[in-house]
């Protein structure tokens, strides 16, 4: 359990804990694809030091279906904490770990500064998340939100604004 609150210092907090020399995270409400250790193995023997997974929704909504195709693409603006996340300890370590002064966008800025450091890979498979904070709150309201955080993240909001808005605007809105 970690003595400190919020998710970047959770995250930090279970990276010390962990042994091995690459990191994994996984949001609770996601799953790797079978044999993800093996493409994690693969991906680190051709020289990336990082990356994530494809995302895939477990509901067939053709939004969430096609908000999982975009995540082929390269692009950080894309990348988010339900698409897995892994990392080599110590690049991770050299980086100083997630940004715990970050309540929202601490998984898209770490992957940024991994990106900017050393090779970074999409894998082609799929991590599998859910879908209910969509369902419970509109697919397309969600998605709206969430567009709206990171442009605002990217303008240079302050982080208690993000935060405010999000639990204002988001039902489940935890963090």
């Amino acid at each position: 359990r970690s003595p400190r609150k919020g998710r970047a210092a959770q995250l930090n907090h279970g990276a010390a804990q962990a042994r091995g020399e690459v990191l994994y995270f996984l949001h609770a409400d996601s799953y790797p694809p079978p044999g993800f250790l093996a493409d994690l193995g693969q991906a680190l023997g051709q020289g990336y030091s990082s990356g994530c997974y494809r995302l895939a929704f477990d509901h067939g909504h053709w939004f969430l279906r096609f908000s999982a195709w975009c995540t082929r693409f390269p692009f950080t603006f894309l990348r988010f904490g339900d698409q897995s996340l892994f990392v080599r300890r110590a690049l991770f370590a050299d980086l100083g770990g997630y940004r715990e002064d970050l309540q929202v966008m601490e998984d898209q800025e770490l992957v940024e500064r991994l990106r900017a450091r050393a090779p970074f890979v999409v894998l082609p498979r799929a991590v599998t998340t859910s879908a209910r904070k969509y369902l419970a709150n509109g697919v397309l309201r969600l998605q709206g939100i969430f567009t709206l955080i990171v442009l605002l993240y990217w303008a240079g909001v302050s982080q208690d604004n993000l935060v405010r808005l999000y639990r204002r605007l988001i039902r489940q809105g935890k963090l």
